[in-house]
């Protein structure tokens, strides 16, 4: 068995050797295992050196050589055992039957989320594996297992760090899908939510940053055919299970450390958006707090108009923690807490 190897599949017609979870890599220095790796890597192409035990005293020119293609098909299509994590490696546990392979596109980078091979996270990702998911669904919420290396799954830390090390056994790799406009999502954890800038991703309350748009993965193994190269085929989303996540009632979010407690929107509660006369766009409370008239159709610029006793509370949409209100000083600001008479109008 210690000959034995698996081909395993990446971008671009490039191959891995692997053996019970364990890839050989290739450095500049160095050929050493472990798990997948940049340098694990290669392209297979035809041979050009024949043996010249037929006539040692002349020198042959080099002749291509053809790839016995069956044979290698035939190995390529045998059934794989599930690999026996390396040491190193967090065992990975079989995706559930409602599994569906997807991509993250980032609001902010217009790029898509993804799962580098050291288990780092950010918003810049393109067509590979590191940036494709296998959504799978579990009692109402998800876990996004990654395609480059199905051992990483995204998870948000105790600490609020966000990475692609979890195993995808505990809470911290589980989400809430939040609907946004312009059918984009959010990926919440206990009212925590995702946040991908052009340089990081953290976590916090909703933010511009959180809002994702998923997409049906493109990058398609070539395990049938490594040699030749595969065009990308789009994988169909199970939409019915999507919209039944979407559809489902949300809980109530726990307002992270650094947020203040949003009390639950009464049953006479009705989005709005407020076109100001002055600007003939719309009232909106920035992500810092801050008020202006220069709103469009994001969430910034819409509220709930929560009805109270004859008065109104104008909650924002964009950050459920910020309440239109005036201090009394005078000044206009959006960070009511939506329980004292400052965040309390008559219309």
């Amino acid at each position: 068995d210690s000959s034995l190897f698996e081909l395993v599949n990446g971008d671009n017609d490039t191959v891995a050797l692997a053996q019970k979870g364990n890839y050989i890599r290739v450095d500049a220095d160095s050929v050493t295992t472990g798990g997948v790796h940049p340098g694990s890597w290669m392209t297979i192409t035809p041979g050009v050196w024949k043996s010249k035990a037929t006539a040692p005293t002349k020198a042959l020119a080099p002749t291509p050589v053809t790839i016995n293609a069956a044979a290698v098909r035939h190995l390529q299509k045998r059934p794989q055992p599930t690999p026996t994590p390396a040491a190193t490696e967090r065992p990975q546990p079989a995706p559930t039957p409602a599994a569906t392979a997807i991509q993250l596109r980032c609001a902010a980078t217009s790029k898509f989320l993804r799962i580098r091979p050291t288990g780092s996270v950010d918003g810049h990702g393109g067509q590979g594996p590191w940036a494709h998911f296998t959504l799978i669904q579990e009692n109402g919420t998800v876990r996004l297992q990654n395609v480059g290396n199905r051992s990483h799954y995204l998870q948000i830390l105790p600490n609020g760090t966000v990475d692609g090390k979890g195993n995808g056994t505990g809470d911290s790799s589980l989400f809430e899908l939040v609907n946004g406009d312009n059918d984009t999502v959010a990926l919440a954890q206990k009212g925590n939510y995702i946040r991908v800038d052009a340089d990081s991703v953290t976590t916090g309350g909703v933010h511009p940053g959180s809002w994702m748009t998923i997409t049906p993965g493109v990058w398609k193994s070539k395990a049938t055919a490594p040699t030749k190269a595969l065009a990308p085929t789009p994988v169909t989303i199970n939409a019915a299970a999507v919209r039944h996540l979407q559809k489902r009632p949300q809980p109530t979010p726990t307002p992270a450390a650094t947020e203040r407690p949003q009390p639950a929107p009464t049953p006479a509660a009705t989005a709005i958006q407020l076109r100001c006369a002055a600007t003939s766009k719309f009232l909106r409370i920035r992500p810092t707090g801050s008020v202006d008239g220069h709103g469009g159709q994001g969430p910034w610029a819409h509220f709930t108009l929560i009805q109270e006793n004859g008065t109104v509370r104008l909650q924002n949409v964009g950050n459920r923690s910020h309440y239109l209100q005036i201090l009394p000083n005078g000044t206009v600001d959006g960070k009511g807490n939506g329980t004292g008479d400052s965040s309390l109008f008559e219309l």
